[in-house]
């Protein structure tokens, strides 16, 4: 791992993201990151700076969701660890098809977002305003959602392996086929939540609320 240029972000995933504990020899999705750096004096570019000590735009971020050249894989953009906690997204920043395992979006405002096929493995996404969002086969196994606003939420398909949705609000959300294989639902609420032919096998519903949930079939 050298020096990147002058300029660019040089971020590498996985080995500067310290909310995971990632051990691997090889690079996973991208092993630097080359975006410019958000301006010539910092270090890091509009997504992987501090997002406590960084005004981010939200049209910046916008501007700066260039997609990914890799044409063998399904993602379009690679965002791995990025800093975007607190940060006001919504439908305005494509995340659809976005790799952001590991990335800080605690408390930010995701309401009414594309996040189909996205791989938020191992992501900070406790607090977040997911109120209506698209998460359709996303991927958020070992994901912190704790507190986090998922009401009316698509999470149809979606990969939720160990992942912790203590005290989320999931009421009206469709989980449809997801697999919520040793997840934490601890005082979740799921009223009115659609759980069809979802995979619940392990998961801690310790004082969950299912009132009026569909559980037609779950395992």
């Amino acid at each position: 791992m050298g020096e990147s240029p002058t300029g660019v972000c040089g971020y590498e995933w996985p080995w500067d993201c310290d909310r995971v504990t990632i051990r691997t020899n090889k690079p996973i999705h991208q092993s630097c990151c080359f975006r410019p750096t958000m301006t010539p004096e910092a270090d890091r570019c509009i997504f992987h700076a501090d997002a406590t000590e960084t005004a981010k735009p939200v049209a910046a971020l916008a501007d700066a969701c260039e997609p990914s050249d890799d044409e063998a894989s399904h993602i379009n953009r690679l965002l791995d660890g990025a800093n975007l906690a607190g940060c006001a997204l919504g439908r305005t920043v494509p995340l659809a098809d976005t790799a952001l395992s590991g990335a800080d979006l605690s408390n930010a405002d995701l309401s009414g977002a594309d996040l189909t096929n996205a791989e938020l493995g191992s992501a900070t996404l406790a607090g977040a305003d997911l109120r209506g969002a698209v998460l359709h086969n996303a991927g958020l196994s070992e994901a912190d959602l704790s507190g986090a606003d998922l009401s009316g939420a698509n999470l149809t398909d979606s990969l939720l392996w160990k992942t912790d949705l203590t005290g989320a609000d999931l009421s009206g959300a469709d989980l449809t086929d997801a697999f919520l294989w040793g997840a934490d639902l601890t005082d979740a609420d799921l009223t009115d939540a659609v759980l069809v032919d979802a995979s619940v096998e392990d998961a801690d519903l310790t004082r969950t609320n299912l009132n009026q949930a569909t559980l037609w079939a779950s395992q």
